[in-house]
């Protein structure tokens, strides 16, 4: 093991020369790539900005309200974001190795079916995690916690379900459109909902005194105002492909859900994060927080161990890679989907 992590470590070291970095491409092959690269990533990392920015929004309006409310809103956003929206946010990733390979080959049908089957687990799954919210108030009181603060993250959870079955639509439609390199209407539509999210949170929050429960709707407002813009695209746009087009699939087999995108090996990418966050970065995080004695900045740090530890196994493994193999594969994957299909 030592060894390995030696020589991963001295690649880096050794100057390459810019024929053994390019191989047989030419220069203006590869600006040509990266072009192509950078309208396809741009949108991607503008709709992130776009959508950390709601939560900022939310805690800006969050913290005029006082301690409580302030203090019963962040613990139902951060109960609402453990158990609910990284849950479909990681189901639906499970999209991108099958939605991804069908596309490529030309097989719409699968496309199509792949959506339709996540969105059912979605929307699904919903149900349980709406039941587990509703009845919250009795965990968060035996762990101790203030009971004005627990009423307020209570109503506050109640007021997170039509988000939660808004991000059940929205998750699957982002990637269903993302697959098809369709990037651009994703951001345009995050980009007025986050626009029109400011006064909302104003009418909600400060004019019709909603408190940290008008901060919870207008959350939910932010979600459907994305999902409907994306359902517009869907409708008026002549060049993507309709997810409601084709066999209806909605009582067939649910799709395998990965994390390591377009490789179709879900386990892999499942692995590398669970050692990461698990075994790397919550130990740190112990250690500096609380017998270190490094408070919050303790949790940060073990945060970012974590994610640094993650993206370095994430590069070794795809330096390591056989791509020629993995192309043959999902070409093989495809065909047997499509034959499946048929």
């Amino acid at each position: 093991m030592g060894s390995r992590a030696l020589n991963f470590f001295t690649r880096f070291r050794r100057p390459l020369p810019v024929d053994a970095i390019l191989g047989t491409h030419s220069l203006d092959e590869v600006r040509q790539a990266t072009v192509s690269l950078g309208k396809v990533a741009a949108p991607i990392a503008a709709t992130t900005l776009l959508i950390f920015s709601r939560s900022i929004i939310s805690m800006l309006f969050l913290s005029r309200l006082g301690k409580t409310d302030l203090a019963g809103g962040s613990l139902a956003l951060a109960f609402a974001n453990i158990t609910g929206y990284s849950i479909l946010k990681g189901l639906a990733m499970g999209m991108e190795p099958i939605c991804s390979q069908a596309f490529g080959a030309k097989k719409p049908s699968i496309l199509i079916q792949t959506y339709q089957k996540t969105l059912l687990c979605l929307l699904l799954i919903c149900i349980p995690i709406s039941l587990l919210w509703l009845n919250m108030e009795p965990l968060f009181l035996r762990l101790g916690q203030d009971e004005g603060v627990v009423k307020v993250a209570r109503a506050c959870m109640v007021c997170f379900i039509p988000e939660l079955f808004a991000q059940a639509l929205l998750q699957p439609l982002r990637t269903f459109l993302r697959t098809q390199g369709l990037t651009t209407p994703v951001t345009v539509a995050c980009l007025i909902a986050g626009i029109v999210h400011l006064p909302i949170n104003y009418l909600l929050v400060v004019y019709i005194d909603l408190r940290a429960t008008g901060v919870a709707l207008a959350l939910a407002w932010n979600s459907i105002n994305t999902t409907l813009g994306l359902l517009a695209y869907l409708v008026i746009s002549k060049k993507t492909i309709k997810p409601w087009q084709g066999k209806g699939v909605f009582l067939r087999n649910f799709p395998v859900y990965g994390v390591l995108a377009g490789t179709a090996r879900p386990d892999l990418g499942a692995r590398i994060k669970l050692f990461s966050f698990y075994f790397i970065g919550m130990p740190i995080a112990i250690l500096l927080a609380f017998k270190w004695e490094f408070g919050f900045r303790g949790l940060w740090f073990g945060l970012l161990a974590s994610q640094i530890s993650c993206v370095s196994m994430m590069a070794y493994t795809l330096m390591n890679m056989d791509w020629k193999q993995q192309a043959k594969r999902a070409g093989e994957l495809a065909e047997a989907a499509g034959d499946k299909d048929d």
